[in-house]
């Protein structure tokens, strides 16, 4: 098969909110039941933020109750199998018992995602880099590797979208820091320091029946996770205040 008719990077991974494989622009499909081994296997990879994952810990995580060599024997079972999924035999590299995905014919959003945001040195190269968080990395499984990664890059998510609403505050911009923080609590709404924000905005642009009205959309997002509104910070009585005039 010749890649270079297709592009250097024929397979595209999404993983930020949904999980999704694109080969050469089409959506994966399966006929059958989805191949849940070599599917967890490149979760597995896609973990690893573009680097190599050890096969000790693909093993220990994928095939818990397996001895050492039957996880091995099953492990390379699914690399075999993943690499027929993706239709090339090169995209997933085994090379001194590590394992990864080859950047040559593998895009990931989570990994561009993180790569983006490291390397912006402006407000409009950061609010590209957060455009591409869709939602949490593989937040409809729980695969037993996807937590550390998650958490680690919904901070950076929220560390980026909150030095950028502040930017466009000490700027006067209200509107698209607001824009901003409505945007980040779509994608991540249990976030407490983004409501924080939001409200804190809305107050300082003169906004007190809005203000009001998001800190009643927090109220309701704690209260449908059956937890208490955050109570820790320093607003929240000036919230209760905001909203028992707003409403």
């Amino acid at each position: 098969m010749d890649e270079s008719t297709h592009g250097s990077t024929p397979i595209a991974i999404n993983a930020l909110g949904r999980f999704e494989i694109l080969v050469r622009g089409e959506p994966l499909r399966f006929v059958f039941k989805a191949p849940r081994k070599p599917l967890d296997l490149l979760k597995g990879l896609l973990t690893s933020g573009g680097s190599s994952v050890a096969q000790h810990i693909l093993c220990e995580a994928l095939w818990p109750d397996l001895d050492s060599w039957s996880a091995s024997r099953a492990l390379n079972t699914a690399v075999f199998r993943l690499r027929g999924l993706l239709g090339n035999k090169s995209a997933v590299r085994v090379d001194c018992g590590q394992l990864q995905l080859e950047p040559k014919y593998c895009r990931v959003d989570a990994w561009e995602f993180e790569s983006e945001l490291a390397s912006a040195t402006d407000p409009d190269a950061l609010l590209h880099a957060l455009l591409r968080y869709r939602g949490p990395f593989l937040g409809d499984c729980e695969h037993p590797l996807a937590l550390d990664s998650r958490r680690r890059l919904q901070r950076k998510y929220l560390r980026g979208l909150l030095l950028l609403g502040q930017s466009y505050e000490r700027c006067g911009n209200f509107g698209s820091a607001v824009d901003l923080y409505n945007r980040g609590l779509d994608v991540e709404g249990t976030s407490e320091e983004l409501h924080s924000a939001l409200i804190s905005c809305l107050e300082r642009a003169g906004q007190a029946a809005a203000a009001a009205a998001a800190y009643q959309r927090c109220s309701a997002v704690f209260k449908s996770r059956l937890t208490a509104p955050p109570t820790s910070s320093s607003w929240t009585m000036e919230l209760a205040r905001l909203f028992r005039t707003g409403r």
